[in-house]
């Protein structure tokens, strides 16, 4: 709401914001009792978590201990082939090359700052995809670290589908590797499914047991 703000200052836009007063009273009206904490702002986690989601490392998340056994698929007999541990591995490594890409980056975003060119660049003549990237990273990821709250993984799903634009503008010139990336999240996602139905769930991540499986367990039991 702020970098909006500061948006529509900058090009003299008309400010519809009365559509917002109703939610600024709710929000101010139902407070929730929060953990604050310094350390939660050292600990970078949007940033951290943006990072894993973009590349499909977060996927312990859900998972749990079930994970370790996860990364081995697929079996062959009793045998594991640690496929998904491998595609794991890529993907890690590809993190590493995207976040050597962010601080070559980061190098330019020094120069425009001492050039005191930073809100021309932000907000001048920008299409709405970089806006809201802008808005999402600078606006709210910077607040929301700030803010000493413990951040938790699904707390990105507001930054949904943006987060992935940012991947793809990052390798926009490398669409080789981009595709790579995609189509071996797009193998990690199809195992992931065919695990959790073969399983009937993940006993010790957040799935637990399947609607099915808590049937036929119900049924045995």
């Amino acid at each position: 709401a702020i970098f909006s703000l500061l948006y529509d200052l900058y090009n003299k836009e008309r400010i519809r914001w009365l559509v917002l007063f109703p939610w600024i009273s709710y929000i101010l009206s139902h407070s929730q009792p929060s953990y604050l904490s310094i350390k939660n702002v050292f600990a970078f986690s949007f940033y951290r978590f943006w990072m894993l989601d973009i590349h499909g490392l977060n996927i312990i998340y859900s998972l749990g201990d079930n994970f370790w056994e996860f990364i081995g698929e697929p079996f062959i007999g009793d045998k594991a082939t640690y496929l998904i541990g491998v595609l794991h591995l890529f993907l890690a490594i590809s993190g590493l090359l995207t976040v050597i890409w962010i601080l070559k980056y980061l190098k330019r975003m020094i120069i425009i700052i001492q050039s005191k060119k930073l809100f021309s660049w932000l907000f001048k003549n920008v299409g709405m995809a970089r806006f809201y990237l802008s808005g999402i990273l600078i606006g709210l990821g910077i607040l929301l670290t700030g803010s000493g709250t413990e951040i938790y993984p699904h707390y990105l799903i507001c930054a949904f589908p943006f987060s992935y634009v940012f991947l793809a503008k990052v390798h926009f010139n490398r669409k080789k590797l981009l595709c790579v990336i995609i189509i071996t999240q797009m193998i990690i996602t199809f195992s992931f499914l065919l695990y959790i139905h073969q399983q009937g769930g993940a006993l010790r991540g957040d799935y637990k047991r399947t609607y099915q499986n808590q049937l036929q367990y119900q049924i045995s039991n």
